[in-house]
């Protein structure tokens, strides 16, 4: 949390964007998730912002 804490210090100081994110791995490890990739997500990571 502090590093969040900090985060939203500098974002606010310097009028940056601050994206939160989730870090999380599956069960299984990454190979078990990657026959089950979400592709309407994978597709938006891959176009990027905009």
């Amino acid at each position: 949390m502090t590093a969040l804490h900090r985060a939203a210090a500098e974002s606010r100081r310097t009028a940056a964007a601050l994206w939160t994110m989730l870090a999380w791995e599956p069960p299984d490890g990454e190979l078990g998730y990657r026959g089950s990739v979400c592709q309407p997500l994978l597709v938006l990571m891959i176009a990027g912002p905009g």
